[in-house]
């Protein structure tokens, strides 16, 4: 949704925005909510956490740099595999495509193999949601992918289920899985190689998909950071 820039989470590594380094992916924290019930995926249906069907769209709201802008993204195929599916999704800013990434769901997980435009291939894939969900469980990643801040390279990732919690989103409370990302990699400023972290958390919601994702990241000195939250939704 990656996205993520670590879904690769790199789901909007092409903007090349920049975040701070904590391991805390942010501030955010859920209204409470006296009404809303907090209802975790059944069991044998985590696929739902990402529902993958052809022409399934998600809208989002993004806000980095002071600037508030919309993307969609959106599911453009979808064909069997051995074990599970593969999708191709595309993100756009109006009619330009700003994003391209390639995803499999099987009965281990969710995982995403390429994002990017021009498309980087992941290797290896990165898992997003490991199956079967175990709040706790922590999983890492070490491989070459499409770096947060739009540049291709090596990182390596740490990452935690959190619990299930209500997230406010632009289609009211619903309640997510969080997924937490501490990633390090090497950043190319003006031809020098300079440490980088990023801190990301991303939402997922069963039976809609990804529904918020903060991202923070730290290049040298600068830092700063992006919030996607979902305005709409069309799932199949």
């Amino acid at each position: 949704m990656i996205w993520k820039a670590t879904l690769a989470f790199a789901l909007l590594a092409s903007l090349t925005l920049i975040g701070c380094n904590s391991q805390k992916a942010s501030g955010y924290q859920p209204k409470p909510s006296k009404k809303a019930e907090v209802k975790p995926v059944e069991p044998g249906k985590e696929a739902t956490l990402f529902p993958m069907a052809e022409g399934n769209q998600w809208t989002f709201e993004v806000e980095a740099a002071g600037r508030t802008d919309e993307i969609t993204l959106k599911v453009i195929s979808v064909s069997p595999m051995e074990g599970g599916i593969k999708a191709r999704l595309e993100f756009t800013s109006g009619t330009q495509v700003i994003d391209k990434q390639a995803w499999e769901i099987t009965s281990n997980g969710i995982f995403q193999l390429s994002a990017g435009n021009p498309e980087v291939t992941f290797s290896p894939r990165q898992t997003a949601v490991p199956f079967p969900i175990e709040v706790g469980k922590k999983f890492a990643w070490k491989g070459t992918a499409l770096l947060p801040i739009g540049q291709a390279g090596p990182s390596s990732h740490k990452n935690e289920v959190q619990a299930w919690q209500l997230v406010d989103s632009g289609i009211g409370r619903v309640t997510a899985l969080p997924i937490q990302t501490y990633a390090e990699f090497m950043a190319k400023v003006d031809g020098q190689d300079v440490p980088a972290t990023m801190a990301s958390t991303t939402y997922w919601s069963p039976g809609i998909g990804l529904v918020r994702y903060v991202q923070r990241i730290a290049v040298g000195n600068a830092t700063s950071g992006q919030t996607l939250r979902l305005k709409s939704y069309v799932v199949k």
